[in-house]
């Protein structure tokens, strides 16, 4: 899979759906790693979904800081490439985020998962989740949303 492929802005509406867990799947779309997701390395992670096509799925890891300031460890495949996501707020200024790595689904694959219980999916602002310390971002989501499950 190209870099080219992995390009995107992610368009937000900016509005938490109160008591809409398990939206769709759709670029932007949170993946909250539940006790049954089948991969240990995956044990309390939010990934952010950033491309879903005909090949498969693309998200980040938003919640394991790399060493480098400013960046995340978004994902196990190609580790050694970095990755931008850019996240619109108005008209022109744009939040990045930096991503060392990416998490890959082939096609199917992580609606196997989602149905096996490995992960909840979330709709939220996308500016909000960033902007919340990596380190404590998946307990965050869990006292937010009383998920007992997680």
């Amino acid at each position: 899979m190209g870099a080219a492929a992995i390009l995107w802005a992610v368009v937000m509406s900016g509005v938490v759906h109160a008591g809409q867990w398990n939206p769709p799947l759709a670029p932007g779309t949170l993946l909250v790693a539940t006790e049954h997701v089948s991969d240990a390395r995956f044990r309390h992670t939010v990934i952010v979904l950033a491309a879903r096509e005909e090949y498969g799925s693309v998200g980040f890891i938003l919640n394991r800081p790399a060493s480098t300031a400013g960046v995340r460890n978004g994902g196990f495949v190609a580790p050694e490439r970095r990755f931008k996501l850019s996240i619109p707020e108005g008209e022109e200024a744009r939040a990045v985020l930096r991503f060392n790595g990416y998490c890959g689904w082939q096609v199917g694959q992580l609606e196997q998962e989602i149905a096996a219980g490995g992960w909840r999916t979330l709709e939220v602002d996308l500016r909000w989740a960033a902007q919340q310390a990596p380190a404590t971002l998946w307990d965050t989501l869990q006292a937010w949303w009383g998920w007992a499950w997680l």
